[in-house]
């Protein structure tokens, strides 16, 4: 165990000075055995004081020496949060890794991650570490399965290269961790989108600090912040924010609050939602009164924290035809961001890096094909903020370009448009058929030289094709931090209100212009998760995104700071190794005699011309 983490590149002060103890000690015992066959006889009882001298220093450096971090990456340093939350736990931790048995070496490098992070964890808390074989014991235990169903824990069927060769493998790639007489699971393996199985393992050892670290603040810290799922203007419905709510309940008080009641009782209702620190405003499609404004607004004044997510343009569903008019949609919410600083477009982006969309083909019955649909813009981590820190990308469906104001609060942009995007006026007629076709076709002028294209392109001076897409980095979602003025500043007040507040303390709030980004999708009624597109089987970074964003905004940074930590994780090439195997091995087999040799024939010619003298 010490040499491979000194391999690791963690040196172990005590280890290293146990090794040194127990070398002293055998060094002294030759001598004295040495001495005893050479007829130097010595009193045994003359070991004891350095024997047990050497034994006591070992014990001692084993015990108290630290280890030390040599890695670039500080790879085995837990962070400051990680350390936090471990101190303030009084009770034992246990811990249960599944992913073990006869494991492919891309996941024994994850087993061995996991094992090598826990460690670190037990040297803060009390842990207990077990490694269970799900496979291997669901033979002597057929309820076992179930049970680990119940924690949302399913066989992972993973496609690895082993001996140059391609094997399906069923893993169990999760942990259970137990506090207090509560367990969650653990996900080992992340899910990223279009990586390789390397790019997947690097990603998931990055991600082990995060998973252990959220799953002992799930099971130890108390609830105290409370989140408010606004309705009453046609919000999203429960149902299609099944995912989102699941995915903040283990961390806040999440309750629906309606602003009906503001028609009757505006100063009451304000009063109450002052009680929250922090509403969601998902997909709203009725527009606001100016009441209702008023009471966002001074709950904003106030310093609560804030999460809007609006559709700039209202697309109906495809009909049968597969057409839809897109329009701009009003929500009397401009007053309010432009005193904030920004505002949303009334129209739609257009971007070539997009998730496909899924449609029936041919007169088979059960014949899917994807098609490129641009309307669905995935963005990606842009390295501007730490919200979107190692985040899948995030999948929006018809989103507007956001304007910002160079006025007010700071503002970060997090979700932003890739280089290849268009903006899409309003209103517009959105036919299935063509759009795709006209896509398809752009994308096989674009990979051809089309000299017709390029003669009918000088004749007018607008871009052609995919040279149209030429916007750059069009604001999606936007984060506002500082002091925000009242939108109601020196204007008439819809109702009375004593002592309105014209400017907010230091405030946040982010502003996401798409209401579906929120929203799974609902499969023969049940939800399915957040972000999971079930046709192409794809999990988006939605949920990761969301979470992050709401724990920024109320404050507790300390998971999305874990979430920066980089980690670069060295694997042997799959192709190369087998090529190479017989050199290595001969390399292993010989080069250690070939040392040997050179040492004693140093060793017997220093000897050769001492004694020759």
């Amino acid at each position: 165990g010490i040499y491979l983490e000194f391999t690791a590149g963690l040196w172990s002060g005590a280890g290293s000075l146990y090794l040194l103890s127990l070398g002293f000690i055998l060094l002294l015992l030759s001598r004295y055995f040495l001495g005893r066959y050479g007829g130097n006889k010595q009193p045994w009882h003359g070991l004891l004081k350095p024997v047990f001298g050497g034994l006591l220093i070992a014990f001692l450096g084993l015990n108290y020496l630290p280890k030390w971090d040599l890695t670039q990456d500080r790879r085995f340093t837990l962070s400051e949060p990680t350390r936090d939350v471990l101190a303030g736990l009084d009770q034992p931790i246990f811990v249960d890794v599944l992913l073990a048995g006869d494991l492919p070496q891309s996941f024994q490098r994850l087993t061995q991650e996991t094992q090598t992070l826990l460690n670190r964890y037990a040297l803060e808390n009390e842990l207990l570490i077990s490694t269970l074989d799900p496979t291997q014991m669901a033979g002597t235990d057929p309820q076992l399965l179930d049970q680990l169903a119940e924690f949302g824990i399913q066989a992972s069927q993973v496609t690895v290269k082993r001996n140059a060769r391609q094997e399906s493998v069923l893993l169990y790639p999760y942990a259970l961790v137990t506090y207090g007489g509560r367990t969650v699971s653990v996900p080992l393996l992340k899910n990223t989108l279009g990586a390789e199985m390397q790019e997947r393992i690097t990603e998931s050892v990055r991600h082990l600090e995060y998973a252990f670290t959220d799953a002992l603040i799930q099971l130890s810290r108390p609830k105290l912040k409370k989140i408010a799922i606004m309705r009453g203007n046609e919000e999203a419905s429960d149902q299609n924010l099944t995912g989102f709510i699941e995915a903040i309940k283990p961390y806040y008080f999440v309750g629906a609050f309606t602003l009906d009641s503001v028609a009757k009782n505006p100063t009451g209702t304000l009063e109450a939602l002052k009680g929250y620190d922090l509403i969601v405003l998902a997909d709203p499609k009725e527009a606001f009164t100016p009441e209702e404004k008023l009471v966002l607004d001074q709950f904003i004044m106030s310093g609560g924290r804030s999460l809007w997510l609006v559709d700039g343009a209202r697309v109906p569903e495809l009909d049968e035809s597969g057409q839809t008019l897109a329009m701009g949609q009003s929500l009397e919410l401009t007053d309010l961001f432009f005193a904030y600083g920004l505002r949303i477009n009334p129209n739609l982006v257009l971007d070539v890096f997009s998730a496909p969309i899924t449609l029936a083909t041919g007169e088979v019955a059960g014949a899917y094909t994807q098609f490129p649909w641009w309307f669905s813009p995935m963005a990606q981590d842009s390295g501007t903020h730490p919200i979107m820190a190692h985040v899948d990308g995030v999948k929006l469906d018809y989103v507007s370009s956001i304007d910002t104001l160079p006025s007010g609060p700071k503002k970060t942009v997090l979700l932003q448009s890739s280089p290849r995007s268009k903006i899409l006026g309003l209103p517009y007629v959105i036919d299935l058929n063509r759009e795709i076709d006209t896509q398809i076709q752009m994308i096989q002028e674009a990979g051809a030289d089309n000299t017709d294209s390029s003669r009918n392109n000088l004749k007018s001076d607008q871009p052609f094709g995919l040279a149209a897409f030429n916007e750059n980095a069009l604001p999606m979602a936007v984060l506002l931090e500082g002091n925000f003025k009242s939108a109601f500043a020196n204007r008439v007040l819809p109702f009375d209100l004593k002592n309105p507040s014209k400017e907010s303390p230091s405030n946040k709030m982010v502003v996401i212009a798409d209401g579906a980004v929120i929203q799974n999708k609902v499969q023969r009624g049940q939800a399915l998760p957040l972000g999971y597109d079930s046709w192409t089987k794809a999990q988006f970074g939605n949920k990761e995104f969301l979470l992050n964003t709401v724990n920024y905004l109320l404050g507790d940074s300390g998971l999305i700071n874990i979430r920066n930590k980089q980690i670069n994780v060295p694997f042997l090439d799959p192709e190369r190794t087998p090529q190479g195997r017989s050199g290595f091995l001969a390399l292993n087999l010989v080069l250690p005699l070939l040392i040997i040799g050179i040492f004693g024939g140093l060793l017997q010619w220093f000897r050769h011309r001492q004694y020759a003298r």
